[in-house]
Protein backbone atom coordinates (compact mmCIF):
# COMPACT_ATOMS: atom_id res chain seq x y z
CA UNK A 1 0.00 0.00 0.00
CA UNK A 2 1.23 3.47 -0.63
CA UNK A 3 2.86 5.12 2.44
CA UNK A 4 2.99 2.03 3.96
CA UNK A 5 6.19 0.19 4.54
CA UNK A 6 6.02 -4.10 4.06
CA UNK A 7 9.12 -5.58 5.21
CA UNK A 8 9.35 -8.98 4.96
CA UNK A 9 11.98 -11.68 5.77
CA UNK A 10 13.44 -15.29 6.10
CA UNK A 11 16.61 -17.03 6.16
CA UNK A 12 17.83 -20.46 5.14
CA UNK A 13 20.48 -21.71 4.20
CA UNK A 14 19.76 -24.87 3.93
CA UNK A 15 16.84 -27.62 4.29
CA UNK A 16 17.28 -31.16 4.80
CA UNK A 17 13.76 -32.15 5.57
CA UNK A 18 12.88 -31.31 1.96
CA UNK A 19 15.20 -32.48 -0.85
CA UNK A 20 13.46 -30.21 -3.61
CA UNK A 21 14.59 -26.68 -1.46
CA UNK A 22 17.07 -25.91 -3.79
CA UNK A 23 14.87 -26.25 -6.26
CA UNK A 24 13.01 -23.02 -4.65
CA UNK A 25 16.14 -21.60 -3.51
CA UNK A 26 17.02 -20.91 -7.96
CA UNK A 27 13.52 -19.93 -8.45
CA UNK A 28 13.54 -17.03 -6.44
CA UNK A 29 17.46 -16.55 -7.49
CA UNK A 30 15.71 -16.52 -10.81
CA UNK A 31 13.16 -13.69 -10.12
CA UNK A 32 10.28 -16.02 -8.94
CA UNK A 33 8.00 -13.57 -6.34
CA UNK A 34 7.28 -14.57 -2.92
CA UNK A 35 3.21 -15.09 -2.70
CA UNK A 36 1.89 -15.84 1.39
CA UNK A 37 -2.48 -16.23 1.32
CA UNK A 38 -4.77 -17.46 4.17
CA UNK A 39 -7.45 -19.23 3.12
CA UNK A 40 -10.36 -20.12 5.73
CA UNK A 41 -12.68 -23.18 3.84
CA UNK A 42 -14.04 -26.49 3.94
CA UNK A 43 -12.69 -27.63 0.67
CA UNK A 44 -9.31 -27.02 0.47
CA UNK A 45 -8.45 -30.80 0.10
CA UNK A 46 -6.89 -30.00 -3.85
CA UNK A 47 -4.36 -27.71 -1.86
CA UNK A 48 -3.00 -28.93 1.27
CA UNK A 49 -4.45 -32.71 1.64
CA UNK A 50 -2.94 -36.09 1.46
CA UNK A 51 -2.71 -35.81 -2.35
CA UNK A 52 -1.55 -38.91 -4.45
CA UNK A 53 1.64 -39.75 -2.64
CA UNK A 54 -0.59 -39.86 0.70
CA UNK A 55 2.24 -37.30 2.05
CA UNK A 56 -0.28 -34.11 2.38
CA UNK A 57 -0.67 -32.71 5.97
CA UNK A 58 -4.54 -32.86 5.87
CA UNK A 59 -6.81 -35.40 5.96
CA UNK A 60 -9.76 -33.24 6.50
CA UNK A 61 -11.38 -29.69 5.74
CA UNK A 62 -11.66 -28.49 9.23
CA UNK A 63 -11.81 -24.76 8.30
CA UNK A 64 -10.83 -24.54 12.37
CA UNK A 65 -8.91 -21.33 12.02
CA UNK A 66 -7.80 -18.49 13.77
CA UNK A 67 -9.59 -15.21 12.44
CA UNK A 68 -7.10 -13.20 11.06
CA UNK A 69 -2.95 -14.90 10.23
CA UNK A 70 0.33 -13.09 11.81
CA UNK A 71 3.01 -12.80 9.22
CA UNK A 72 6.00 -10.34 10.73
CA UNK A 73 9.82 -9.75 10.76
CA UNK A 74 9.92 -10.71 6.70
CA UNK A 75 12.63 -9.55 4.31
CA UNK A 76 13.61 -10.33 1.32
CA UNK A 77 17.95 -9.63 0.64
CA UNK A 78 20.45 -11.20 -1.97
CA UNK A 79 22.34 -13.83 -0.77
Amino acid sequence: QVGTPCTAGVLLGSYSEDPEFEVLTRALAEGMTPVMSYWKSTDMLWLDGRGPNGDGPCEEDTALCGAAPQFYNFRVDDL
